[in-house]
């Protein structure tokens, strides 16, 4: 976004780099074309005390990301590792994480760091295995019709997981039917000997699922899925729930949802054959990544945190508190939904302040489903509403007609806005939630609350 690799083609050679793949139109930075593959020279006379000429071998090529992609997968199938893919509108992320807990305890694992899903962070996470290597956990993302099929062909995954189909990136896909289509992409360079696993739950999922011809795990709450929770317990620490009436998990992270994830990651190690210890003690260190639904608490008399697992309680005269949860990685109608419900059922001693932010990428659709996010603010048992991006009216307006106070309503256009007027609200033993698209980068507002009372 910020940068052009071809600037840098001095230093990396001077660095002791032997070749650099460039872009055949390339021109900048002082460089020359010498040939049509082999050379380039820096021709800026006040560049020539750093470089007149440099050896390295220096390939053309018509695109640099494509390249990137191409030496990945042949590196791939170099290398003995199973690669396990993830894929789905909601809980890649976490499912890769869970799967990697799983597998890491007894296996050399490589995963994709934080949400390296596109064409450049798959080919970087393929990089890092190496012959001792015995996984490689993947996760595949896209906007776009093509996108997927391109990782899938990169990364030849032997294991697939389809965590859910739900309406996400609406400008690029169009309607649930192109998500559809668009994930089931990851099938079409996958193992013919590998596994698919799917969400029992999710229709759209379990429309991929059949038409599939190959080995098959279905996994969800549906007790006729081949890996399913039943059980199921809200507990101080997350949830508790017994798989297949045989084994019982805690696991320690909110979120009604994450139950899917989990099976999910039970779900590969089956599918591999893998035999692992007691889930229950296998998931009790499991923490979600950032921006998660991740607590803090904060001290309103001076800003300071405090330990959130010391101060699940209500306020008092020397610790005034509020919490703030931060889910702020990114959203889209379902995991706002998910949130939604979430934070309903938190029992919470003081005010559930929603700050709802825009949801990006749902083109056409886009008024509509921030409405009827707003509808479902409004009949849950959160309080307050604090909307903000451009269509946080959308949003207001949803949540009024489903009759929640309008004096409990804020709308704004910008977190700027959002801040001069919402943190000055903030009292003892509120509870703030924070979510929307990460175009929106409200995990600021965790920083600025701090400040705020600091």
């Amino acid at each position: 976004e910020n940068f052009n690799g071809h600037d840098f083609i001095n230093e990396v050679l001077n660095k002791g780099a032997k070749g650099v793949v460039v872009n055949s139109g390339f021109r900048s930075s002082g460089f020359e074309s010498i040939n049509s593959h082999s050379l380039y020279r820096d021709t800026k006379p006040e560049n020539l005390k750093h470089q007149s000429t440099l050896p390295g071998c220096f390939i053309q090529v018509a695109d640099t990301t494509r390249a990137l992609g191409d030496l990945a997968g042949y590196y791939r199938r170099k290398m003995p590792a199973k690669i396990i893919a993830i894929t789905g509108s909601n809980g890649k992320t976490t499912t890769k994480d869970m799967i990697y807990h799983l597998l890491s305890k007894k296996f050399k694992t490589v995963k994709s760091r934080a949400s390296f899903n596109n064409f450049i962070g798959v080919p970087l996470t393929i990089f890092e295995l190496n012959k001792d290597h015995e996984f490689g956990v993947v996760e595949m993302g896209t906007n776009a019709f093509g996108e997927i099929n391109r990782l899938s062909e990169i990364g030849a995954p032997d294991i697939v997981v389809i965590t859910n189909v739900a309406e996400t990136h609406l400008d690029g896909l169009k309607n649930v039917a192109g998500v559809q289509k668009a994930k089931a992409e990851i099938l079409d360079h996958m193992n013919k000997a590998g596994t698919l696993l799917v969400n029992s739950d999710d229709e759209f999922a379990l429309e991929i699922a059949k038409k599939f011809n190959g080995d098959l795990i279905d996994f969800g709450l549906n007790k006729n899925a081949k890996i399913t929770a039943s059980k199921i317990r809200r507990e101080p620490y997350g949830w508790s729930f017994v798989i297949n009436d045989l084994r019982k998990v805690e696991l320690p992270v909110p979120g009604y949802y994450n139950i899917f994830n989990c099976l999910a990651a039970i779900s590969v190690v089956v599918a591999l054959g893998i035999e692992i210890d007691d889930p229950g003690n296998t998931f009790n260190d499991f923490q979600l990544a950032p921006m998660r639904m991740t607590k803090t608490t904060i001290n309103i008399k001076d800003g300071s945190l405090l330990d959130y697992s010391d101060c699940n309680r209500k306020s008092d005269t020397d610790n005034p508190i509020i919490t703030v949860i931060n889910d702020a990685y990114n959203a889209n109608p379902s995991s706002m939904r998910a949130a939604i419900r979430e934070y309903g059922m938190m029992k919470r001693p003081g005010r559930k302040i929603f700050l709802c932010g825009h949801m990006a990428e749902l083109g056409v659709e886009s008024e509509r489903l921030h409405t009827e996010i707003g509808k479902e603010i409004g009949q849950s048992s959160i309080d307050y509403l604090w909307a903000v991006g451009e269509m946080a009216d959308h949003v207001a307006n949803g949540a009024i007609k489903a009759g929640m106070n309008t004096n409990n309503i804020m709308s704004f256009k910008n977190i700027q806005d959002l801040l001069k007027t919402a943190l000055p609200a903030l009292k003892a033993e509120d509870t703030l939630l924070i979510k929307g698209s990460r175009v929106m980068r409200l995990e600021s507002v965790v920083d600025s609350v701090r400040s705020f009372f600091s």
